[in-house]
């Protein structure tokens, strides 16, 4: 699932939509559409399932520079300090989307599926200056099936 040319988000503050759709759908921004396009690609099983042996992984963009990412980071990060609203474009939303899944790949332990991903916008401080970026936590477990009440 791919972003499209109306997601232009605000990277955090559930600031909503901005360059020319700004305004709309406050309450939500880039770190709650990445989440939600990340989890909608995670499998969903025919019967009843719970996880045990649950981990959790996270994940900071400074930990994970990439130079052909729009941010620098695998996942984005600002150079410019705040106080600013910087605006992702739908070229970036879909570079954060696809690496957010390549994390989800490349981490997953041995004999544990993945969970569920949640993107956080975030602010880091250093050298007494305020950069937004946002964070990956990524959770794995082992699936335990049980049965459907009707079968009972």
């Amino acid at each position: 699932m791919n972003f499209g040319p109306t997601d232009w988000w605000y990277w955090g503050f559930k600031k909503g939509q901005c360059g020319s759709f700004i305004g709309q759908e406050v309450g939500k921004d880039a770190s709650t559409q990445l989440t939600h396009h990340a989890n909608m690609t995670i499998p969903l099983f025919d019967s009843r399932v719970y996880f045990t042996h649950l981990i959790s992984i996270k994940i900071y963009p400074l930990s994970n520079p990439d130079p052909t990412s729009p941010s620098g980071h695998r996942l984005f990060f600002s150079s410019i300090p705040l106080p600013f609203h910087p605006c992702l474009q739908p070229e970036e939303m879909n570079y954060n989307n696809q690496s957010i899944r390549l994390f989800g790949i490349e981490l997953k332990p041995t004999g544990k599926l993945l969970v569920n991903y949640f993107v956080a916008y975030t602010v880091l401080l250093f050298d007494f200056k305020a950069y937004p970026c946002h964070t990956l936590e990524l959770s794995y477990g082992i699936p335990n099936f049980t049965m459907i009440p009707s079968e009972l």
